[in-house]
């Protein structure tokens, strides 16, 4: 368990309170503050809400495990403990296993070769001369073609056909708006596309396309413009940029190193003027590098550029003609979302919601998803 301090100036209410608002005790003679919160009738989505609710609101992270055994006594402990080190400490490193849940985001940072390269062709199963529809695939938060590789080599699809439309590292983009617009020059002049995508910087893009008159066949690969909004407004505090940039830091290097050499570096990490700085220190204790430095600099700056873009985005409330379909993951990624993560309220027709074995990061390996992919093509 790891209680992460409140940031300083915000008034965010009690947390005491909150949680026996979320449970619905209305009267505290009237229950055991020894209970332990199963015993005062939590279920399993109460739960969830109140994780969520205590991370979103009061940066206060709790495991499931901790709040299956929490009892009302030992909360007043802990709130009372945090007002008391809030002033003296106002960064900390969440807990290993969120940062695992966070890493789920990110699972390549790919190669210095061609992370400057915008538009890669990408191998599938069909030869050079067969027909086949264009597909432009644009990658998750990482922005490189490594990351969906593994699907695309089992595509029915020419692989002159197949485009990763990969978000350059080294050119910086500062809104989810801003990057859609450096894209849609290499879609808009073809026809007929298929895009997959994984989260809103692709919403964007297709309203982009829409008010050129044109659409698409849509396949959102367990994202949505909702779900990664979610994420970056639940995990990223947009309020304090020293703990964005830690935090964003911490999950990128854990590719080279493990959470608890990185954790031990917190103090070091603080006293950086700069999140170069911070990149830089932490290389520089990695027992292991597998790219250039520049890349990794390059590639720590972009994914907290896209991190950043967003947390303050805007989902639009444009309702989108082009045809969608939802590939999802059995295993959810953020809790609470509706089952087609949200999709229904920005299409003018329902999309197509499909569930594949794994996770947000395994789905993309599942043979499941390119047969599904191949099924929406009708190849």
């Amino acid at each position: 368990m790891v209680v992460a301090e409140k940031r300083r100036g915000e008034n965010s209410g009690n947390i005491f309170d909150t949680v026996l608002s979320i449970m619905g005790v209305t009267n505290l003679k009237s229950v055991s503050v020894h209970s332990t919160f199963p015993e005062l009738g939590m279920d399993s989505m109460t739960a969830i809400e109140i994780k969520q609710t205590l991370e979103r609101k009061y940066q206060f992270f709790l495991t499931a495990q901790d709040i299956r055994s929490m009892t009302l006594s030992k909360l007043k402990d802990l709130t009372s403990t945090q007002k008391t080190e809030a002033q003296a400490a106002p960064i900390t490193l969440v807990d290993a296993a969120l940062y695992v849940d966070i890493k789920l985001m990110l699972r390549n940072i790919g190669d210095a070769e061609s992370a400057s390269i915008p538009l890669v062709k990408l191998k599938t199963l069909v030869g050079d001369n067969d027909p086949a529809p264009h597909i432009f695939i644009l990658p998750g938060i990482e922005g490189n073609s490594a990351t969906v590789e593994a699907v695309c080599s089992k595509l029915k699809a020419h692989k002159a056909h197949v485009s990763c439309l990969q978000y350059v590292a080294n050119k910086r983009r500062d809104s989810v708006e801003e990057l859609a617009e450096a894209i849609l020059p290499y879609i808009e002049s073809v026809e007929y596309k298929i895009n997959l995508e994984r989260d809103c910087f692709r919403s964007e893009l297709l309203y982009l396309l829409e008010t050129k008159g044109k659409t698409a066949k849509v396949i959102f690969v367990d994202g949505s413009p909702e779900m990664v909004c979610n994420v970056a407004n639940t995990y990223f505090p947009a309020g304090d940029e020293a703990q964005f940039q830690i935090i964003v830091l911490t999950v990128f290097m854990m590719s080279y190193m493990s959470y608890d050499e990185i954790s031990k570096q917190k103090e070091a990490l603080i006293n950086c003027n700069t999140y170069v700085e911070k990149i830089e220190h932490l290389m520089s204790i990695a027992p292991r590098l597998d790219q250039p430095k520049d890349h990794i600099i390059n590639g720590c700056i972009a994914v907290y550029d896209r991190l950043k873009a967003a947390n303050k985005y805007k989902i639009r409330p444009a309702i989108l003609k082009s045809d969608v379909t939802l590939i999802k993951a059995k295993s959810a990624f953020i809790a609470g979302l509706a089952a087609d993560y949200g999709l229904s309220s920005i299409l003018q027709n329902k999309p197509e919601v499909v569930t594949v074995n794994g996770n947000h990061s395994t789905i993309i390996d599942n043979a499941d998803l390119a047969n599904e992919i191949n099924r929406v093509l009708n190849v």
